[in-house]
């Protein structure tokens, strides 16, 4: 148990050093709820003068730019960023300039990977959310519910 304790504090030092510079922070692990969802948002910061949400993920396995929309990030971000603008966090002025960031981490190697995605990339998500949203709430409620995050 020390040991990986010990590779963790050594290895993510390293990561958060190297990787996650240059970010003024607003918010860590933010808590944010609205009616249908709530959810911890890792980091929510300004890089370069942009504010960014930040999502870290750590696996065994490396994935790469391409595989990371089947994995479903993209919507986890996409919910995200709704959410700061539902729970008035940020204006919709605001969430049309939002940018994006997956921090990886891979255990097995020590290897990290940061991909960064503008907000079109992650307006794709919007049909799909709503939709999975709007069957869940229905089936729950026994009624139909349309729901436009």
């Amino acid at each position: 148990k020390e040991y990986f304790k010990d590779i963790a504090r050594k290895t993510l030092k390293k990561f958060f050093e190297n990787e996650i510079q240059h970010i003024d922070v607003v918010a860590s692990e933010l808590f944010v709820r609205n009616k249908y969802l709530q959810g911890a948002i890792d980091l929510i910061g300004y890089k370069n003068g942009e504010l960014y949400v930040l999502d870290h993920k750590t696996s065994k396995k490396s994935l790469s730019r391409n595989e990371v929309p089947n994995k479903g990030y993209l919507r986890q971000l996409y919910i995200y960023a709704r959410m700061l603008v539902g729970c008035g966090i940020i204006t919709e002025k605001e969430f049309n300039k939002l940018k994006f960031q997956i921090n990886f981490f891979n255990w097995n190697s020590g290897n990290s990977a940061i991909y960064n995605y503008d907000i079109e990339e992650i307006k794709k998500n919007k049909l799909y959310v709503n939709f999975i949203l709007s069957w869940y709430w229905t089936i729950k409620n026994g009624i139909e519910t349309k729901i436009d995050l």
